[in-house]
């Protein structure tokens, strides 16, 4: 009896596995909501800031949600980037190629790599991410990217592949041997001379450590008697380690004259708390509102003048 139940029991298994494989089973989820047609689709979040140990691993919840008001195929793919010293280009991205010692895109396994979602569609996608053993210390960077390809055409003897995709980027930390450097090299006006505002602020940060900086600033700019008129922010940024990047700001007051001295604190580092400073002087004029006020006062006098020569004023 025994025998036949083991049987029994063995058949049934080998028929479950059959269908219902294991390790088959998905947790990735896919929820229809009543979307807006947009012609696009979003991923969010659109960066991940993460702090691992060798041989550590985590899995994040990735969003991709399509807008487009039709039918699409997606496929996930990564790609490693790295920051550039030009500070007008922010990263660049790598393709099929490897950052090297800054790599993460072999760390980072998402659980699919292609997926149909209808409109109104949103995918909830696990990612892992797992740092090998041997990995250095330092920030790494990669991207997971969905994309969709769609072919146009005026004929059919040429067509045109698009492709749109967008991005989540992984800014992954390994704890270790650590540079935290880093140096302003510019900070200027937008403008050498104003005759009004507003006056247009620039400065560039060079990470010169193997760390990303996560970079905050502040300027203050006083007048021609050393009193502070105004004091605001500077919108803050990341800059990758080895590269540079420009950060704009602007002081928004209108009317404006005579000699000013702006001074610029950045906070940068691991902890927010090492400090790099710049000033300047810029200059400022309203010379149209002056030449306006002096032709009034011309032809004011000529008024004057010409009523005091035509009329005589006399006393009763």
């Amino acid at each position: 009896m025994r025998k036949v139940i083991s049987l029994g029991l063995l058949i049934s298994g080998g028929f479950f596995l059959m269908f219902f494989p294991f390790g088959s089973a998905r947790a990735y989820t896919i929820e229809n909501f009543q979307e807006n047609v947009e012609d696009r689709f979003v991923i969010s979040p659109t960066s991940l800031e993460l702090n691992l140990a060798p041989g550590e691993s985590t899995t994040q919840q990735i969003m991709i949600v399509n807008r487009l008001g039709k039918t699409a195929k997606f496929k996930i793919t990564k790609e490693d980037f790295v920051g550039s010293h030009d500070p007008e280009r922010i990263s660049t991205f790598l393709g099929d190629d490897s950052a090297g010692v800054t790599s993460a895109k072999d760390w980072i396994i998402p659980e699919i790599q292609e997926v149909v979602l209808n409109h109104g569609d949103r995918l909830t996608l696990p990612v892992s991410v797992a740092v090998p053993e041997k990995a250095e210390a330092g920030s790494h960077y990669s991207a997971l990217f969905a994309s969709i390809s769609d072919e146009k055409s005026k004929d059919e003897a040429s067509k045109v592949q698009l492709v749109s995709r967008v991005g989540c980027l992984f800014l992954v930390n390994i704890p270790g041997k650590n540079v935290d450097t880093g140096e302003l090299t510019e900070f200027k006006t937008d403008k050498n001379f104003y005759r009004n505002g507003p006056v247009g602020f620039e400065t560039v940060f060079k990470n010169t450590g193997n760390v990303y900086q996560k970079v905050k600033g502040e300027i203050v700019i006083r007048n021609l008697f050393g009193s502070t008129v105004a004091r605001f922010p500077v919108k803050d940024w990341t800059v990758l380690s080895d590269s540079s990047r420009r950060q704009k700001a602007e002081w928004g007051k209108r009317w404006i004259a005579g000699r000013y001295k702006a001074h610029l604190d950045v906070f940068y580092g691991m902890s927010g708390n090492l400090v790099a400073s710049r000033d300047l002087v810029f200059w400022a004029f309203p010379w149209h509102a002056a030449i306006l006020v002096f032709l009034v006062f011309v032809v004011l006098f000529y008024l004057l003048k010409f009523f005091f020569t035509k009329f005589e004023i006399k006393r009763k």
